[in-house]
């Protein structure tokens, strides 16, 4: 934090606020857990109903592009 405030320094321009920059930095952190958190949910494989039975992914998938599953 007090990095930025000799930036601040030597541009001729006014230190900010502790206050302010623990504020800033607490809602930093708080955007990147939900950044990271709506990642993960997207990163989450999708479970189908007919995985959650064992039937394998070739065979869901050709029962997709064939229409109807043949007998």
């Amino acid at each position: 934090m007090s990095t930025l405030n000799i930036l601040l320094t030597m541009a001729h321009l006014p230190s900010l606020p502790t206050s302010f920059l623990k504020g800033l930095a607490e809602k930093s952190v708080t955007a990147m857990k939900q950044a990271q958190s709506i990642a993960d949910t997207v990163d989450k494989p999708n479970k189908t109903i007919t995985a959650s039975f064992g039937q394998d992914a070739k065979t869901e998938q050709s029962n997709l592009d064939n229409g109807w599953p043949k007998d």
